[in-house]
């Protein structure tokens, strides 16, 4: 598992999924740290 690797290894988790910023799943203090980033939507003319 992703989540348990970087908090093994002290690690901040950056990542597109939502799941990961689940504060019920992944209380604060139970790892190094998790940013959800949303990109923009890119609109091609």
């Amino acid at each position: 598992m992703i989540v348990a690797a970087a908090t093994d290894e002290g690690r901040l988790l950056l990542g597109l999924d939502r799941g990961i910023g689940d504060l019920r799943r992944y209380p604060p203090g139970s790892h190094a740290g998790v940013a959800v980033v949303e990109p923009r939507k890119v609109r091609i003319r």
